[in-house]
């Protein structure tokens, strides 16, 4: 109990310290960051949840990429370049997302 109270405390002052001094020039030179604002307390449930965003954004990605297909025909060149924009836009995010949560996982 006292070993929680006093890495509490630690983490409080760690973090006043911080907001003391963010804007302090040279203070944070080596980059020194609190651990309560560099990682969070669950990274299982942090992880759980950029998986689930990514797989929802990736099932809309083949939806827009299905419609796509389906008006590759009916579309002027310059809406091609604006469909295909989106579509490599929201792929990659997606699986970065993705990438991202799977790391977290990973990471002991």
């Amino acid at each position: 109990m006292v070993k929680d109270k006093d890495r509490m405390q630690r983490s409080i002052d760690e973090l006043t310290e911080w907001q003391e001094n963010q804007y302090n020039p040279g203070h944070w030179i080596g980059g020194i960051t609190p651990n309560n604002l560099i990682t969070p307390r669950k990274p299982k449930i942090v992880a759980a949840f950029l998986i689930m965003i990514a797989l929802t954004l990736l099932v809309s990605f083949f939806f827009v990429l299905s419609d796509y297909l389906s008006q590759f025909m009916q579309l002027i060149p310059m809406e091609h370049f604006y469909y295909v924009a989106e579509l490599v836009l929201l792929g990659v995010f997606s699986l970065l997302l993705l990438i991202g949560g799977i790391l977290k996982v990973r990471r002991k």
